[in-house]
């Protein structure tokens, strides 16, 4: 059989007892292990499945991650010889500091290390699938498999190995969950839930495996870099819209035409940063890097691309943001927060009920509406710590109006629950649950997280409309629609320089002088 030739660069070694970041002290590398019931230094507890959750278990000192995993503080801390070698055994290995030679730089040498390691019988691996794994690799970079072969022969074939590896031992998914948004697959928030704990958690081990695994062979100052970037983006994103916002109103308060002032100002913010970022995607660098450091990018990348997507399904859905009649509930805005047991106070129950006729322009009884109130404790336990981002949410008052616009919500979905299901896509199973309502009266993090930002997108529009205020809300939505895909664009360049840029642009303070000049 003919074999398909890699060429091997000198490549410097990583000295063994280099010091990297965010060190967990030994100690508690020891604990760990009694915990997981094996030893974080061994060959078991980095590769095998077994040990998926234990690896994913959180430690101290993620730096600029916020959270480190146990893999990391094991694998990207200092390591002896003797314990990398026993970690990476061989030099197919990411991480080993073992030189492959020339000959073993072929796609059939790969597939025979595969089936070594996986202990197979000799030829179990072949050839074909070793290239296929390759090629579907490099479908997700957007770059030919010769120019990232040639961009690094050896990192090219250890990241080859690793997946061909793990495919084989864990199944083909492993490459599937790297896929993005809009290439023929659904957005899926599953491996970024953002609870502690909640569903899919042996997904999102299992991606966090992938993540670590590809950050092996990234020279310290790049892997530094990337996980100086590409982290915050989603909090800066977050936070930028929110100052966007403030930015808007500024300055606002007392005036007769407030509302069309805060509607020309995010229009103009609009056009702005849509312009600033189409520019900066202008810039991005085409040349071809390293197959590892392109996929470790793309996967970092992953999490902020799925959401922008969902954000794009969520506007498109009728039942999600329905057209209302305008209405304003006289004294909301000014009413004083209340505590969650006053949700069904018979003053509050008859303001419902008047608003609800006519916002549906139906007739809507007393014992509906109670039921309603019942219902709306369970989004709310939704909304606010997610809003909020604030376990003890619930413990405290809440805006009035929000508790309101729950409520208003919860007739809308006693009128039609099958009209606001979604199905999650989740990699690897085939049918989950697709009732909202479902959602809604179970816990928080028992869901999938798709649900949780369809409850708090929900609310808000309603908010808005009980509020006179739906006009400004759909330019707020535009301005963050533009805000978001841009940023998602960039990510799928997969170029850290234009990424390192948007984050510099989204951490500067907005002024609406620079919109408008």
């Amino acid at each position: 059989m003919a074999t398909t030739k890699i060429q091997t660069p000198e490549v410097p070694q990583r000295d063994a007892n280099q010091t990297r970041p965010n060190l967990v002290p030994s100690i508690f590398l020891e604990m760990a292990g009694k915990h997981v019931g094996v030893n974080v230094f061994s060959e078991a507890f980095v590769w095998n499945s077994k040990f998926s959750m234990g690896r994913f278990g959180a430690v101290l000192g993620g730096g600029a991650k916020e959270r480190q995993t146990l893999l990391e503080a094991v694998v990207l801390g200092p390591l002896t010889s003797e314990q990398r070698s026993v970690i990476f055994p061989t030099a197919f290995h990411p991480g080993s500091d073992q030189r492959l030679e020339r000959d073993q730089c072929t796609y059939q040498a790969i597939a025979d290390a595969v089936a070594r390691t996986c202990k197979f019988s000799d030829g179990a691996v072949d050839e074909k699938f070793v290239k296929q794994t390759a090629n579907a690799l490099s479908e997700l970079t957007g770059s030919p498999v010769a120019q990232h072969r040639a961009a690094d022969p050896m990192r090219f074939t250890r990241t080859v190995w690793l997946f061909s590896y793990l495919k084989k031992m864990r199944g083909p998914g492993i490459v599937g969950m790297l896929k993005p948004p809009g290439t023929g697959a659904k957005p899926s928030l599953e491996i970024t839930n953002p609870y502690p704990l909640g569903t899919q958690n042996e997904k999102r081990a299992q991606f966090a495996d992938v993540v670590t695994y590809l950050s092996l062979q990234l020279p310290d100052d790049m892997r530094e870099r990337i996980d100086s970037c590409l982290p915050l983006l989603m909090p800066a994103m977050e936070r930028f819209i929110e100052a966007i916002k403030r930015a808007a109103r500024s300055r606002t308060e007392g005036q007769q035409d407030r509302g069309a002032v805060m509607q020309d100002r995010l229009q103009l913010a609009k056009l702005y940063y849509q312009k600033q970022l189409d520019e900066l995607r202008t810039l991005a660098d085409q040349s071809v890097k390293p197959f590892d450091e392109t996929l470790y990018i793309h996967a970092r990348t992953l999490e902020l691309r799925h959401y922008a997507e969902f954000r794009t399904i969520l506007k498109r859905m009728p039942a999600q943001r329905p057209e209302l009649a305008q209405f304003w509930v006289r004294g909301l805005m000014e009413a004083p927060p209340q505590r969650m047991d006053a949700i069904d106070a018979e003053y509050s129950v008859e303001s419902y009920r008047s608003a609800a006729q006519a916002l549906f322009n139906r007739s809507v009884d007393k014992n509906e509406v109670l039921k309603a109130t019942q219902l709306a404790r369970h989004v709310l336990r939704h909304h606010l710590p997610l809003v909020r981002q604030d376990p003890l949410a619930l413990e405290k008052p809440i805006e009035f109006a929000t508790m309101f616009a729950a409520v208003i919500y919860s007739l809308k979905l006693g009128e039609d629950q099958a009209a606001h299901n979604y199905n999650p896509h989740v990699y690897g199973q085939g049918r989950v649950p697709t009732s909202l309502v479902s959602a809604i009266k179970g816990n928080p993090n028992d869901r999938h997280e798709e649900f949780e930002h369809m409850i708090v997108d929900a609310v808000d529009w309603y908010r808005a409309n009980l509020l006179c205020g739906l006009d400004i809300y759909r330019e707020l939505l535009e301005m963050r629609d533009v805000v978001e895909q841009g940023v998602a664009k960039l990510c799928a360049t997969n170029d850290l320089v234009v990424m390192e840029k948007a984050l510099s642009l989204m951490n500067q303070v907005p002024s609406v002088d620079t919109w408008e000049h």
